[in-house]
């Protein structure tokens, strides 16, 4: 039942302004359980205050009626008076009217209460702007109001753009975001996803905290384990949303930049591949800074370069490391560990060798045994030694991809099972320097015992290497790349999973990549990638503690753009017209991944090896450069269909050799 009252005292709102930010001003209201007297007098039997709490740049009237306009009490800087003009419910359901006001510059964030109340009403249901209506009161109720500077001093949320992408190659994957715009924009609870835009749910990205305002012209960058806990890949992409889960922006790719993907310019410039980051600043279009082999000989061989997966997809995007043993080439990728083994005919074709395809197969850990296919070594690099066993190296487990963990693997490669779980591993981390946990071990060489005794020195020993010495060992000598700092190191691996270093070399090309040994010409080849021109080292182990080194530039018609990661050279009886086939293997795409050059070769099927003199064997001190003659073998290793092209600079013709038809 409700009742007017007149009766100044008898039934009052009292309004009371404690002053200070962030303090409570009061509304106290009779508003349950008043007792009705015939007299006009209503007994109070008890009130409930309310208290308005701001954050200040506000004020609130109170209404006593619902026309909003009459005898309101402004809560400012002044104590109100108590008033007797209100509507008192006296059957217990009171309610309270207030208006918030809000100074110049600022607008209403929120408006909540915390109890006693059934129903918090504004604008909508109010039918006035500004006006809410707290119901049905039934104890101390606390009204919060909060304020935020004016969206109308702003920008929008369509100044936000994605601006540059970092998703392999630094130690962390990140995204920078950029305002365009001129004014700042709020980016609280904004966050990103990558192609599985269900990561929120997962706990597996950070909404910005509350008050994260990126100014006009300012770059914000979201860095893997701070803010998000998911790696990006290719193909892959960034989505960016909003606080209320709204897409404000998306990029995607279908492989990795050889740099960074970066607007050019900030904001506003398409996507392109840049070769430097700028995490956090404006992105500029420059170029890398290559470092330069003044002492590099030419290539020794051909200029020739011919991509044999041309236009169509035989490998995956992420191929890293190869090798070739007994007529095949073995290819492995860093995603899940995926590896293949092809035929290599001298016809010049290549064929899928019997038990795999397309697909490949997976390589998993020894602890990942019970659940293989959950497995996901990040395998850079594989050999293969003369008892057909393969290796692999690893620089990390994609499953927890912030930890460098460089193990090497062995395992049957022949294996009938789509995912073969090794058989034996060491884990050599300890063993080599801390590095970031991607820019761990890059390629495992192996080497017989007979092409090193003697000639190998071996600091554990002080003396030249002896196999002897390590009677519990895998035979033969396990050479491996660490991309952090460029060196390569010979590693015993024992049969107890112990190993042991027993020779560290610095080739001299800053970054290593890839490792191929050449038994015919006694050489150990280092390859470097893209960062580094694509340049290669020679190394002749010579019974010394310094081992002859000798740089040597990619071959002319080398895109040194591309980011090869794997080496290896064919045997020699694969010679034709003195010039030998070299496999070179592109991490990044999944098409035009295996390129193929040429070395110049004096094979003789009638000889096993040519011994050379001093001067002109390969790393000699008197030139400087590998001593390979300028004819060969003219020996037919073509067949119908294959192409023949003169190569620059060489006697004879070169075998592009080509993928069969049937391999498509």
């Amino acid at each position: 039942m409700k009742r007017k009252w007149k009766c100044i005292g008898a039934l009052a709102l009292g309004l009371t302004l404690v002053l200070g930010q962030g303090m409570p001003a009061f509304a106290t209201e009779n508003v349950k359980q008043g007792t009705y007297q015939g007299n006009g007098i209503v007994t109070q039997n008890e009130t409930y205050q309310v208290s308005f709490i701001t954050n200040g740049h506000t004020t609130v009237d109170v209404f006593y009626g619902r026309d909003y306009t009459i005898n309101p009490d402004v809560i400012g800087a002044q104590t109100t008076e108590a008033r007797s003009d209100g509507e008192i419910d006296v059957s217990g359901n009171g309610q309270v009217n207030f208006r918030v006001n809000v100074d110049s510059g600022y607008e209403i964030e929120s408006v909540t209460a915390d109890a006693n109340y059934k129903n918090l009403k504004g604008a909508s249901d109010t039918g006035v702007e500004g006006i809410y209506r707290l119901t049905k009161i039934t104890g101390n109720v606390n009204v919060t109001i909060n304020v935020r500077e004016s969206s109308r001093d702003t920008g929008a949320r369509e100044d936000i753009v994605i601006n540059e992408i970092e998703s392999n190659g630094d130690a962390t994957d990140w995204v920078e975001i950029y305002n365009k715009g001129t004014k700042p924009v709020d980016i609280s609870g904004w966050y990103i996803t990558d192609d599985n835009t269900g990561r929120l749910a997962s706990n597996k990205t950070t909404p910005l905290a509350q008050g994260t305002i990126l100014a006009p012209g300012g770059h914000y960058v979201f860095d893997q384990y701070v803010n998000f806990d998911f790696g990006l890949g290719a193909p892959d992409e960034v989505n960016l949303f909003d606080e209320t889960g709204r897409l404000v922006e998306k990029y995607s790719w279908s492989t990795h930049a050889a740099g960074v993907y970066a607007r050019i310019p900030d904001g506003t410039g398409a996507f392109t591949d840049v070769a430097n980051s700028t995490k956090g600043t404006g992105n500029v279009m420059t170029e890398p800074d290559k470092p330069s082999y003044p002492n590099a000989i030419a290539w020794p061989g051909s200029d020739k370069v011919i991509t044999y997966d041309d236009g169509i997809s035989m490998f995956q995007s992420d191929s890293s490391g190869l090798d070739f043993y007994n007529g095949k080439l073995y290819c492995i990728n860093n995603k899940k560990g995926t590896f293949w083994v092809l035929d290599v005919n001298k016809d010049g074709t290549m064929d899928y060798s019997e038990g795999f395809t397309k697909a490949g197969k997976n390589l998993a850990f020894m602890a990942d045994a019970a659940n293989p296919e959950e497995s996901n070594p990040d395998a850079e690099g594989i050999t293969v030694d003369d008892a057909g066993n393969a290796y692999a190296a690893v620089e990390r487990d994609n499953n927890n991809k912030n930890v460098n963990c460089n193990v090497i693997l062995k395992f049957n490669p022949w294996e009938n099972s789509p995912t073969v779980v090794a058989s034996s591993e060491w884990d050599i981390t300890r063993l080599l320097p801390d590095v970031p946990a991607n820019s761990g071990i890059e390629a495992v060489e192996w080497v017989p015992d007979n092409e090193l005794e003697g000639k190998l020195y071996d600091t554990n020993k002080n003396g030249l290497y002896r196999a002897s010495d390590y009677p519990d060992s895998e035979a033969g000598v396990f050479f491996v790349a660490l991309e952090a700092n460029g060196h390569v190191y010979a590693f015993i691996l024992n049969k107890d999973g112990n190993a042991e270093v027993i020779s560290e070399i610095d080739p001299g090309i800053g970054g290593a990549m890839a490792l191929d040994y050449d038994s015919y010409e006694g050489i150990l080849w280092v390859g470097a990638d893209d960062g580094y021109g694509n340049i290669s080292a020679q190394i002749v182990f010579n019974g010394t503690d310094k081992p002859a080194v000798t740089l040597v530039n990619p071959p002319a018609e080398m895109d040194v753009t591309r980011n090869n990661e794997g080496f290896a050279i064919a045997g020699p009886e694969y010679t034709v017209n003195g010039l030998r086939p070299v496999f070179h293997f592109m991490d990044g795409t999944d098409t035009g991944v295996l390129t193929i050059s040429y070395l110049s070769c004096n094979y003789n099927p009638d000889d096993k090896k040519p011994e050379l003199p001093d001067d002109k064997k390969p790393g000699s001190s008197d030139t400087g450069k590998p001593g390979f003659p300028d004819t060969g073998d003219t020996n037919s290793f073509t067949a119908l269909g294959i192409l023949l092209i003169a190569a620059a600079g060489a006697t004879g013709s070169v075998v592009i050799v080509r993928h069969s038809k049937k391999n498509v």
